[in-house]
């Protein structure tokens, strides 16, 4: 029986709103078939459903087989588009459910959860591959996509076939974000073959795993309302990605000096962006030890104000305002994303965070002239 009705546990009405635990639902998504099986997927999917669409973490193997030659998963809450990534051993795509429009389109209102795609993950050569190399293939996909989206987005029930057969089935809890009304994402113009080729990067840099890690960071920091964790959070990618790819520095340097190294080393602007003018007014009336300030100063400056609290400014830390300490947030989340897309030799387009605007990465060789990404003047 497919699925495991004891794991897949939910059956939600067709003729009324999908009730869970006494709370409506937000979305309505039709029945799907996958290889022709009638799957009957989780409806629709708010934070209580969420939380109890599964009894258990467990995986099964069938007749003992740890091998499949194709793998297929449903995803939540992904863009309105049809992506293929390849690399040089996998071909991956990403089908949208036939409604996804009307679900983006909830969603964008109500935020909430919704399975808007099918993952179909193959090898190049059609051959079998076994079930751990299933689980990294399919790790470092939610990592990417989740990346691609600002937000985790995490893969539901995939499930292995081998020879039209099912083989295993993987009954896993993923990490998944709500949709949000004014989402942040760097992404927004889905050039697949830049997409895919950076992605072909991500699965061959020795750094594959450290990188999995500091996505998690930026999903996380991404994701968060108290903006004071973002800033900790942006800060800890940020340090790690220094450690892989500007660690020249003497062991106890300052962080700041970290961080303005590998900014540097990236062709990355290092100062305050004009859009942030609480951040800048706050850091200019607060930092006192003459030394430079800007963007790096200003993320470690508030980060070790409460990381590391003195009896004199405690009351000081308290009164930081809610909105200097987003835009803070906000730029070391760019400074990430920038970080990473030039590690992953992206060469496409990618959504300026501050000004909201569509342009080429600036280490293109299709631009110009190199300019600073996030030190403009407001259009």
């Amino acid at each position: 029986m497919w699925p495991p009705t004891q794991y897949c546990v939910i059956k939600l009405p067709e003729t009324q709103p999908p009730i869970v635990d006494g709370k409506q639902c937000l979305l309505d998504i039709p029945l799907r078939k996958v290889s022709g099986i009638p799957v009957e997927v989780f409806r629709a999917i708010n934070e209580t459903g969420y939380r109890a669409i599964f009894k258990a973490k467990q995986n099964f193997f069938v007749n003992g087989s740890k091998e499949c030659d194709l793998i297929l998963a449903s995803v939540p809450n992904f863009f309105d588009m049809k992506l293929q990534l390849k690399t040089s051993n996998w071909d991956i795509r990403l089908e949208p459910a036939n409604n996804i429009k009307d679900l983006v389109r909830v969603m964008s209102l109500q935020s909430g959860f919704a399975l808007t795609h099918v993952a179909y993950i193959e090898q190049l050569n059609k051959e079998r591959f076994d079930f751990d190399q299933a689980s990294k293939i399919l790790r470092s996909l939610e990592t990417y996509i989740s990346f691609m989206r600002g937000a985790w987005c995490g893969h539901f029930l995939p499930v292995g076939w081998l020879n039209d057969d099912i083989s295993w089935y993987k009954w896993d809890l993923p990490m998944v974000m709500p949709w949000r009304t004014t989402p942040i994402y760097w992404c927004n113009t889905f050039d697949i073959a830049e997409l895919s080729k950076a992605f072909d990067k991500f699965m061959s840099l020795p750094e594959h795993l450290e990188l999995i890690n500091v996505i998690s960071f930026y999903t996380g920091a991404n994701g968060y309302e108290a903006p004071d964790i973002s800033v900790i959070m942006t800060q800890l990618a940020l340090e790690l990605l220094v450690a892989l790819y500007a660690p020249e520095g003497p062991y106890k340097e300052d962080k700041d000096i970290k961080i303005r190294r590998i900014l540097t080393k990236k062709r990355i602007s290092t100062e305050i962006p004009f859009e942030l003018e609480k951040l800048k007014k706050y850091c200019e009336l607060n930092i006192k030890d003459g030394t430079q300030i800007d963007g790096p100063k200003a993320i470690v400056y508030l980060r070790n104000s409460f990381m590391h609290p003195k009896r004199d400014n405690i009351k000081k830390i308290v009164q930081v305002p809610v909105s200097v300490m987003g835009e803070a947030a906000s730029l070391g989340l760019a400074y990430i994303e920038l970080i990473l897309l030039e590690s992953l030799g992206y060469n496409g387009q990618y959504t300026d965070r501050f000004t909201k605007r569509s342009q080429q990465v600036q280490w293109s060789e299709s631009r110009d002239a190199i300019q600073p990404v996030v030190n403009r003047a407001m259009p």
